[in-house]
């Protein structure tokens, strides 16, 4: 059975073993990173493992992998959202130097309507 236990420091003698937890983690996650998405090793037989090279229980395992695939997701979010704004500069690019050129520019699907004074 596993317990989870929570205690307040008070003083900084722990910091070096928190700092070397946090430096195996990371060194674990970089590892796992590696194992899943670059050598597509399959979940079931890396997190076999890593319990038994690293001596890990299945808990911390756990918990690196959910964090990985966190960081995994939201960097694939924001590279969506990096492509659409390269997509509108490259536009707005385009249309400028076809400005420049004297070609009449084409209008961008999707976007606003021209907003003309009325005078």
């Amino acid at each position: 059975m596993t317990i989870t236990v929570e205690a307040k420091l008070t003083t900084p003698d722990n910091y070096p073993a928190l700092e070397q937890c946090a430096a195996l983690f990371s060194r674990l996650e970089r590892l796992l990173f590696i194992a899943l998405y670059a050598r597509g090793e399959k979940l079931t037989d890396a997190k076999r493992r890593f319990i038994t090279e690293h001596r890990i229980t299945a808990r911390q395992f756990n918990s690196i992998h959910k964090q990985l695939s966190a960081k995994v997701d939201s960097w694939r979010e924001v590279r969506k959202l990096n492509l659409a704004t390269v997509e509108v500069q490259i536009a707005k690019t385009q249309a400028a130097i076809d400005r420049a050129e004297g070609v009449r520019p084409k209008k961008l699907a999707g976007a606003p309507p021209e907003w003309r004074r009325p005078w």
